[in-house]
């Protein structure tokens, strides 16, 4: 399967300079194989990372992946940022730690699709 977004080259490259990151995980409609993507889905990347706290009580990291327009940190049982980056491109990050992912059960997420990058 190959995804295409207009961030995703530039949230790949930031991860591997990112030591703490230890993977992303695209799910959402971009890692569906049921046809579901169009010209405005957006990326949902979970990102895979030791140090949570790193990427979530402050947010200047995104600017190293454009020019930011808007975040919106969330919060509640998973840290997310949903940001509209220039051009009004968007892409939802989620943050787990290893520990949160079970190998012995997919989530539902999963289920639907998802891609390792």
């Amino acid at each position: 399967m190959i995804i295409t977004h207009p961030k995703l080259a530039s949230v790949t490259q930031w991860a591997r300079r990112e030591a703490a990151i230890r993977a992303l995980v695209v799910t959402g409609s971009l890692a569906r194989a049921d046809g579901s993507v169009d010209e405005f889905s957006d990326l949902d990347v979970q990102v895979i990372t030791r140090d949570i706290k790193r990427y979530t009580s402050e947010d200047n990291w995104l600017s190293e992946l454009g020019e930011v327009w808007i975040c919106f940190p969330r919060r509640g049982d998973r840290p997310y940022r949903l940001v509209f980056f220039k051009g009004g491109v968007k892409v939802d990050f989620q943050f787990l730690h290893p520990a949160d992912l079970r190998v012995d059960e997919l989530a539902d997420e999963y289920l639907r699709g998802y891609h390792v990058l």
